[in-house]
């Protein structure tokens, strides 16, 4: 059996005439273009954070007023080379290629487990030390920047949720000339 959760009303509008008067429909419009224009705003901040912290190596608070703000650097991801992969665990473990050219998933998830970093895109196996060719690093991710839960921060989105309901009239009378 689902639950549903209660729906509850929402803070009171004031001075929302007009919202009030719109239909469901209209509101529900509005109110996702309003959305939609503040993820645009929200997306652009945030790239700028991201333009200004260019070459930051490690993920950085950033404290506001509001509680912190935080731009993630997430780590470049290993990127398998199949056929050389292949040719490695023929010559090192040949007992682990199935007749079908396959590296044995548990083997290759092992192997793979076993490496080791060197730096400059370049990997051994732990165990061996040995230098292998069959993995390289991908493309770095792009940063993200998040507002991370926090005490300020709930309380800063409460403040929102009042403002807008305090402003929402005044607010959807500019978004839709009414």
């Amino acid at each position: 059996m689902t639950k549903f959760k209660e729906l509850t009303e929402p803070p009171a509008l004031v001075g929302a005439e007009g919202f009030q008067a719109m239909t469901g429909a209209e509101r529900v419009a509005m109110l996702t273009a309003l959305l939609d224009a503040i993820e645009e705003r929200a997306n652009w901040e945030k790239q700028a954070i991201i333009e200004q912290l260019a070459g930051a190596t490690e993920t950085t608070p950033i404290p506001s007023q509001y509680g912190n703000v935080t731009l993630t650097i997430g780590s470049r991801p290993r990127v398998i080379n199949q056929e050389a992969l292949l040719a490695w665990v023929k010559e090192h473990a040949p007992e682990r290629v199935r007749t079908v050219e396959e590296v044995d998933p548990e083997y290759k998830a092992a192997l793979i487990k076993d490496l080791a970093d060197i730096g400059d895109g370049e990997f051994v196996t732990a165990t061996t030390g040995e230098l292998v060719d069959w993995v390289s690093l991908g493309d770095a991710p792009a940063p993200k920047v998040s507002y991370p839960a926090s005490r300020l921060q709930k309380a800063t989105k409460y403040r929102a949720r009042r403002a807008l309901a305090q402003h929402l009239g005044e607010i959807a009378a500019a978004v839709t000339d009414v």
